[in-house]
């Protein structure tokens, strides 16, 4: 293993573009690779340490669908339940036509188009359904509520027809809250959270926490630089909403625990499990039909397919890399980037806190590099 050319990369990720990054490689669940490089904090020059916290944003959305996945292995539910099921405000749903008009949806959604993003919600944060329903629980936002209030905004398309990004894990992160009776942040730690060992992860940061977390920066197209910006994640909607899709917290070191499990197919590092192999696999197998597959084309994901959350490794000559077929994972909007794949025996995360950095063109570099130093 020659980690030389993946150690330069990054030493000069963070000399001129990146204030501070880290990255951690398993391979048959030993570490093989962590480097850290640049500061937690540039302005007041605190350099990284590998104990820094993150707003993991879409990252969240894996630990979501684990926690979903095992609901559906104990038969509390399967992924041709309708939504409205479990939420029945999902029952009458609108289309919205070409020319603006709503119409009724003429397809049913189920669980299965929440966890594929073939829903045709949308990512429309300022929902004025979900602003009301912010202002009516006095900033509290239950999750199951701002679910409520994303059923009565029309969809982009019928339920099943393409696929397109959305809050479609939010709300099943409040089918799960449905499902179980408990908050989803209880759910999430019981089934997920705890049986991996993430102990620095939640759904909530505790004010103890908070000096622990790198500092968020945007990434200025103009100036190729990062400069800082308001350290809140917008996608919280309040105190009592847990964001499936883009509200946990985690480190490194937690993240690599949970892809080490998933690298295994389901256990952990302690030897529980979590998942059958079989939903593992079910997991990271593309489910998206040829149309579904252009429309996911737009996230730039050469050579990939979408499976139950997660992108999946398809086709290897058209992505360029040496990964496995159905290698898989997930990023999350300030730069994280985590891979697993099980034939390999790989985990990988990386980690940065910067928002609108060209993550589509860094991870399949930082993915490549790694292939290349351990020579698989």
């Amino acid at each position: 293993m020659e980690f030389g050319k993946l150690t330069d990369y990054l030493n000069n990720l963070t000399d001129h573009r990146i204030p501070g990054l880290d990255m951690m490689i398993a391979v048959d669940g030993k570490t093989v690779y962590r480097h850290q490089s640049g500061f937690r904090d540039a302005e007041a020059a605190i350099p990284m340490d590998g104990t820094e916290l993150y707003q993991a944003y879409s990252a969240a959305k894996l630990v979501t669908v684990t926690a979903a996945l095992t609901l559906l292995e104990t038969g509390r539910c399967r992924l041709s339940d309708p939504v409205y099921a479990y939420i029945p405000e999902f029952r009458e749903l609108t289309v919205l036509r070409d020319d603006g008009a709503a119409i009724p949806a003429g397809s049913t959604m189920t669980l299965e188009h929440l966890f594929t993003m073939t829903s045709g919600i949308r990512y429309d944060l300022a929902l004025p359904a979900i602003r009301k329903a912010v202002a009516d629980t006095q900033g509290r936002a239950p999750t199951v509520e701002i679910a409520r209030a994303i059923a009565s905004a029309p969809l982009a398309f019928e339920p099943g027809s393409h696929f397109h990004y959305s809050l479609s894990h939010d709300v099943l992160a409040a089918v799960v809250e449905v499902i179980t009776g408990m908050p989803f942040r209880e759910y999430a730690a019981q089934a997920v959270l705890q049986p991996c060992g993430m102990t620095d992860s939640g759904f909530h940061a505790k004010k103890t926490e908070c000096s622990r977390f790198a500092r968020q920066y945007r990434f200025d197209s103009d100036t190729q630089q990062a400069v800082p910006m308001a350290q809140s994640n917008e996608f919280i909607f309040g105190t009592a909403y847990d964001s499936g899709g883009a509200g946990l917290y985690s480190s490194v070191g937690d993240l690599m625990c949970l892809m080490r499990m998933l690298t295994r197919k389901g256990v952990t590092d302690s030897g529980a499990r979590i998942l059958r192999a079989e939903t593992v696999d079910a997991m990271r197998t593309n489910r998206l039909t040829p149309v579904q597959l252009a429309d996911f084309g737009a996230l730039r994901f050469a050579g990939y397919g979408y499976g139950l959350g997660v992108r999946t490794m398809m086709d290897r000559a058209g992505s360029g890399t040496s990964s496995s077929v159905g290698e898989f994972g997930w990023y999350g909007a300030a730069g994280i980037y985590l891979l697993a794949d099980p034939e390999q025996k790989l985990a990988m995360c990386y980690a940065q806190q910067v928002r609108g950095y060209p993550l589509w063109q860094l991870h399949p570099v930082l993915r490549n590099l790694a292939y290349e130093a351990l020579d698989l």
